[in-house]
């Protein structure tokens, strides 16, 4: 079935790029964690983020190796 909606063509391309070399299991405990982080993948919300935010996310806080922090 085709795919035409904006937030889930976000949530693929950012799901296809993270997982290159994972497990299933943990690409599937790593979407729970990306859509935490990157605002349910609303690409309109991502676009938005100031500078402070990007550095945040670059940094990993929040990767599989370290618990998410608010």
């Amino acid at each position: 079935m085709p795919v035409h909606d904006e937030r889930t063509w976000f949530e693929f391309l950012i799901l296809e790029g993270a997982q290159a070399g994972l497990s299933w299991d943990t690409s599937l405990e790593e979407t729970r964690r990306y859509r935490e982080v990157l605002d349910g993948f609303d690409p309109e919300k991502v676009a938005r983020y100031d500078k402070r935010k990007v550095r945040e996310l670059l940094r990993g806080r929040w990767n599989h190796s370290q618990p998410l922090k608010n």
